[in-house]
């Protein structure tokens, strides 16, 4: 008797084929995984601990995200307003306070990808 069509062999070879074919679209698919051009840029960040008074003792940056403490420190000595609980630096920084309240806290400002935090109290 012969047989025509494709083997048991054939068919488990297709079959790995087909499965190895999914493998590689999702991986290429998938929204949610980086990849690993986009891995070094996200390591980049550096947060860095500060301890810089902008006016002491009232206002203090306490920490910075792509930038120097001192320019965090000039950045909002050149905003020179009141500080409410949201505003804009001439820099460019946009700020909003994240905890605390009216007569004292801590405020987030960000600009792109640069971002530092201050302390207020009063």
């Amino acid at each position: 008797m012969t047989r025509s069509g494709p083997t048991i062999a054939g068919w488990r070879l297709v079959a790995v084929a087909a499965a190895a074919a999914a493998a590689v679209l999702s991986m290429l698919a998938w929204p949610g995984q980086p990849s690993a051009a986009a891995e070094p840029a996200a390591r980049a960040a550096a947060v860095r601990d500060c301890n810089v008074y902008a006016y002491y003792p009232n206002v203090r940056i306490s920490s910075a995200r792509n930038m120097t403490c001192r320019r965090a420190r000039r950045d909002f000595r050149r905003y020179g307003k009141p500080i409410g609980r949201r505003f804009r630096t001439p820099g460019g920084f946009r700020c909003r306070q994240v905890s605390g309240s009216r007569y004292g806290g801590q405020w987030r400002c960000v600009n792109g990808g640069r971002a530092y935090r201050f302390e207020f109290g009063d």
